[in-house]
């Protein structure tokens, strides 16, 4: 971590243990979509809907809000930027699931 203070590196690499843990422990969650209606059939159809659906809307979010070209942002900006991003993704997909009617059912830990 060159031509950095002691806490300086020091805080970057917590940032950078936090970043993965919280990584870690956001994708280890089984999670399934339920209709209460509709039949399992046409689920997946919905899913691909709301992926295409979410996609178009980070795309949007990114031209309007982005500074991921700014030469000046290190590492670990870039590494909360892509956090950012996924969890602006997963927000997307799941208000989209909603409207449609679905349950979202947390399932036990994939471990």
């Amino acid at each position: 971590m060159c031509g950095k203070t002691p806490s300086e590196s020091k805080f970057i690499l917590i940032g950078y243990f936090l970043t993965a843990f919280c990584l870690i422990a956001c994708s280890r969650k089984n999670i399934e979509w339920r209709h209460p209606v509709k039949s399992e059939n046409s689920w997946n159809l919905d899913k691909l809907n709301c992926k295409d659906h979410a996609n178009g809307l980070l795309v949007r979010d990114l031209e309007i809000n982005d500074n991921a070209n700014i030469p000046s942002r290190d590492d670990l900006q870039i590494q909360f930027a892509k956090f950012d991003r996924q969890k602006k993704y997963r927000s997307f997909f799941k208000d989209c699931m909603l409207k449609k009617g679905y349950n979202l059912i947390l399932g036990k830990s994939l471990e």
